[in-house]
C-alpha cells in the first residue's frame, strides 16, 4: 500500500460523469488496492457515499436511488455519515489520516442497496 494514499492532501478528486448525486466512485478497487483512496474522500465528504466497483462488475441505479449489483466481483459501499475523522481536511499535507465509525457494505451480484436510506434491501 502506498503511504501517500492515506495521507492528508494526497488524494486528488475530479468531477465525474454526473451519473448519480451524492456518490464518489472508484473502479478496479480490489485488484489495485484502491479502497484506501476512497477513505479520505468520504471522511472529507461524509454526506457522500463511497462506491468502489470491482473489475468485471457493475451497477445499475434506478431513478428512485436503488443500486443493484450486476456481475461477478464485489461492490463496496462506504458510508461515512457517522464517522469521525482527523486529518481529512485542514491537516498538514503528509499527516496520516485517522477515521473511525465508517460503515462498510460488501455487495455482490443481485444485491440491492437503497442509496437514499443508506441500507441494503433485504428480499
Amino acid at each position: 500500500m502506498n503511504r501517500a494514499s492515506y495521507e492528508a492532501g494526497e488524494i486528488r478528486q475530479m468531477a465525474g460523469l454526473d451519473v448519480a448525486d451524492g456518490l464518489s466512485v472508484d473502479t478496479h478497487l480490489v485488484p489495485r488496492g484502491r479502497l484506501v483512496r476512497l477513505l479520505p474522500v468520504i471522511s472529507a465528504h461524509p454526506d457522500r457515499l463511497g462506491l468502489g466497483i470491482d473489475e468485471g462488475c457493475g451497477v445499475t441505479i434506478s431513478p428512485e436511488g436503488m443500486l443493484t449489483v450486476v456481475g461477478p466481483g464485489v461492490v463496496l459501499v462506504i458510508d461515512g455519515s457517522a464517522a469521525q475523522s482527523h486529518g481529512a481536511s485542514g491537516a498538514e499535507p503528509g499527516a496520516a489520516l485517522s477515521v473511525t465509525g465508517l460503515q462498510l457494505h460488501v455487495l455482490s451480484d443481485g444485491d440491492e442497496f437503497d442509496l437514499r436510506a443508506r441500507q441494503i434491501v433485504r428480499r
